[in-house]
């Protein structure tokens, strides 16, 4: 008799994980459409930041031979490689499918399935926590979509994708929720959570870190109701065991750079973060941020369940409902805790700092390696909105009337959501084509005759086109969008190849990518068994002893070096009257060795704005030499930005390409750009970059970069110029 109870509620149990599974697996086509499960359709992966590593990081580490720890990815971050941990790239599903790794298709990712299953994992589970407390399925379908409908969940989907794994908080929920039922065997008790917790890592070390949270109120409940001591520290023993050995099979703890990356409290929790829409709501007013790190601690409820909240509140004033002390007690105690982390030490409402709390340097260090603190209120997201439902089904409303309540406040929450809804509707049922910027020939051909890319100095712009060159054609990179890289080591590896370079020693089998204040250096050897060259709006730089198939001598670039005030006389002697348009935009620095001399001579070239004083400064400014007029000049501490539309007439010639000109000093994102049909001719070197750009024939014939903040000598490099 007790087993067929048993096997009823077994029953019941499976019935509404299927009922929840559904309803998640339409939720996700309805947002996401079916374009992203085709599993050989990557394009739509290769044009964000986040995604884009996710996918690049597995598309490394299934290239990769086996080696020990699994997880480790060798040809990325060269030579000192990275854990796949670390390009948060599900190593839960990138260990799986390297299993199958020799039949899978040349272009293949799982970042579509990964999304489905945790919706269905997320209404599945859901359910199963709601089937505790009801028995009515379409009760307990409708209150499963608002967990399904989780604003924090979608928000990161596809943006921090492991991220958006909640089903794993969820399922810690439930082994919680039946607790009475589960301890009646230690040993699935003690295997259920060590299973939850060594996931966890396997997806992100985040998720982890809350999981022990949820693991520590499940033992505190547990201890107020039995004191069984013993029984608690083996579950927990034997959890952290697991998971310290699954994330170390993984490389979670191999060579790399400082766990802790600084700006704790500025990723923190902002005290309006429960009614605080960020964006997500079609009804309520954003409210402001004290940092611009917050985004970190999105928690916005919805307006549904902001209404359930609300309607409880009421119940508590007029009904007296009779609730588990203890476990009242440690749910409480968990979301304090929860709550505390989640605030840091800077305790924030709207845009005020309300206080920060003084830390030693040795704590905040240690709160560093989770920085992002925001985060951590998710487990009390999901409890709220749990005890929120849960609380009218233990009010005993007839469930015709809480069907219908809970219908209209899900439609509620719904529409308040929508416009974020539809927005990814038609992001992703929008097919994307991935079309790299390294077009040329050479790029194939160099790949075909090399081992590794270099990037002096590294950098994480623009990887993504060179990791997608590496990994198809066995290429390692030397630097690329890592976290927790090994920084300070990759720098020094670029500088040693730098240096090597300058003595002549320049390896074969390294194609050199350079850029900012190495350009000038190594352009300066040149013809000394080193050939340079500019391909696609790069400076590429390889031995003379690298065999190529083709010839490349129309890309070849000559440099000279030229002092600030020379290259100005020179901008003027040779190009005046001609059909040039003449660029100009500051990186970093671009005054701190301006004399009154220079500056007045800046002037008399057409360069108006005094910019002595303007120290890390943004400014842009461009200048026809046709007829000498200044077509744009602007100086800001902010970013500067400003577009020509192909079609518009410089000078009585029209522009065949849209051309845009960005600028920002030091403190405003440290950047020049000067982008010509896409391409970015800008050297991007510290100081004032140049770029003349032939407006009849359509290409760049020079450019040069002058680091005003320390000297006023400069680069200028000749393009080659294509005929007619």
């Amino acid at each position: 008799m007790r087993q067929e109870k048993i096997a009823g509620r077994f029953k019941n149990v499976i019935i509404a994980f299927f009922v929840g599974s559904i309803l998640g697996a339409i939720s996700f086509i309805t947002i996401y459409g079916v374009k992203i499960l085709n599993v050989t359709y990557v394009d739509w992966l290769m044009n964000s930041e986040d995604i884009t590593q996710h996918y690049l990081g597995w598309a490394y580490f299934r290239n990769e031979p086996w080696s020990f720890p699994l997880g480790i990815i060798q040809s990325f971050g060269y030579p000192f490689g990275v854990s796949i941990v670390y390009t948060d790239s599900i190593p839960l599903f990138a260990l799986l499918f390297k299993l199958f790794n020799p039949i899978l298709p040349r272009n293949f990712q799982y970042f579509g399935i990964w999304g489905l299953i945790s919706f269905i994992l997320q209404g599945g589970i859901s359910s199963i926590i709601f089937r505790k407390y009801s028995l009515n399925y379409m009760i307990i379908g409708i209150s499963s979509l608002f967990i399904i409908f989780s604003p924090i969940m979608i928000m990161r989907m596809f943006g921090h994708t492991s991220l958006a794994g909640h089903w794993i908080l969820l399922l810690a929920l439930a082994v919680w929720v039946y607790k009475d039922s589960i301890q009646q065997n230690k040993k699935i008790e003690i295997a259920l959570w060590s299973v939850i917790c060594g996931l966890s890592v396997l997806i992100h070390p985040y998720l982890t870190a809350m999981v022990f949270t949820l693991l520590i109120g499940y033992l505190l409940h547990d201890f107020l109701n039995s004191n069984k001591i013993k029984k608690n520290i083996s579950i927990l023993a034997t959890s952290i065991f697991l998971t310290v050995v699954l994330f170390w099979l993984v490389g979670g703890f191999i060579r790399g750079g400082n766990v802790s990356t600084g700006d704790f409290g500025f990723y923190s929790l902002n005290g309006n973060a429960l009614f605080n829409p960020q964006g997500w709501s079609r009804y309520l007013k954003d409210l402001p941020l004290a940092t611009g790190g917050q985004y970190e601690g999105f928690l916005y409820l919805g307006l549904g369940t902001i209404l359930l909240i609300v309607i409880n509140l009421s119940l508590l004033v007029f009904k007296n409902i009779n609730y588990d002390k203890s476990s009242i007690f440690s749910v409480s105690i968990i979301c304090i805790f929860l709550f505390v982390w989640s605030l840091s030490n800077t305790i924030t409402f709207n845009d005020k700092i309300l206080l920060t709390v003084p830390l030693p340097d040795t704590i905040t260090k240690l709160f560093g390696v989770f920085r992002a603190t925001g985060r951590f209120m998710w487990p009390v997201f999901y409890l709220l909105t749990f005890a929120a439902i849960i609380n009218l089904i233990k009010n005993k409303i007839s469930n015709i009337r809480l069907l219908i309540l809970l219908l209209c406040i899900f439609i509620v929450q719904y529409t308040d959501l929508y416009p974020n809804i539809k927005y990814r509707n038609l992001v992703f049922n929008q097919k994307v084509n991935y079309e790299s910027p390294l077009k040329s020939n050479f790029w194939t051909d160099a790949a075909n005759n090399i081992k590794n890319i270099t990037v002096i100095p590294p950098t994480t712009e623009n990887y993504e086109h060179f990791s997608w060159l590496a990994v198809n054609h066995g290429l390692t990179l030397n630097s690329g969008y890592i976290a927790r890289a090994p920084i300070e080591d990759i720098e020094r590896y670029a500088t040693k190849k730098l240096e090597q370079i300058m003595e002549g020693n320049a390896s074969p089998k390294d194609l050199y990518i350079v850029w900012g204040n190495a350009t000038e250096k190594v352009l300066g050897k040149c013809d000394d068994g080193l050939v340079c060259a500019f391909i696609d709006g790069y400076i590429v730089a390889y031995s003379s002893q690298t065999s190529l198939t083709n010839n490349y001598d129309d890309a070849i670039i000559t440099s000279e070096n030229i002092s600030f005030e020379n290259y100005l006389t020179h901008l003027t002697e040779s190009y005046e009257n001609k059909d040039y348009l003449i660029l100009a935009s500051v990186r970093d620095e671009s005054t701190g060795s301006l004399s009154e001399e220079l500056a007045n001579k800046m002037k008399q070239f057409g360069m108006s704005e005094n910019l002595l004083g303007k120290y890390r400064w943004s400014y842009i400014w461009a200048k026809s030499a046709k007829n000498g007029e200044i077509l744009v000049e602007s100086l800001k501490e902010s970013l500067i930005e400003y577009h020509f539309a192909a079609g518009q007439s410089i000078a009585g010639q029209l522009l065949n390409s849209d051309i845009t000109v960005r600028s920002a000093g030091l403190t405003s994102g440290d950047t020049s750009e000067i982008i010509i049909d896409q391409v970015n001719y800008s050297l991007d070197a510290r100081g004032m970059n140049f770029v003349v750009y032939d407006v009849v024939k359509d290409q760049v014939i020079e450019l040069a970069s002058f680091d005003l903040s320390a000297k006023t000598d400069g680069i200028m490099i000749k393009l080659p110029i294509s005929e007619g």
